[in-house]
């Protein structure tokens, strides 16, 4: 791996983890809530789930947002690179 690749990785590995540490705690939540008959667990499972969801939800919205950023500035910058060699034609 390259030191340019590092970053990307990094990236990844954050991502990844915020994706999957609510998917694991929904997970759990649910699996608490089809097992046990305490209305209180219920009650706190049905919330940790929401919790869980709200969290990734917020995640996933920002991630999509940085996203749709890079690809705007990629494709402003194929046009710049398109018009500079244009206007180097003779």
């Amino acid at each position: 791996m390259s030191s340019g690749d590092a970053p990307i990785a990094e990236l990844i590995s954050e991502v990844a983890h915020e994706l999957r540490t609510p998917i694991a705690a929904i997970s759990g939540f649910a699996e608490l809530l089809r097992i046990r008959d305490d209305e209180h667990l219920r009650l706190e499972a049905a919330e940790q789930i929401l919790i869980g969801t709200s969290r990734l939800s917020k995640f996933v919205n920002e991630l999509v947002a940085v996203l749709e950023a890079d690809a705007e500035l990629t494709i402003r910058l194929m046009e710049a690179r398109a018009r500079i060699a244009r206007e180097a034609r003779p």
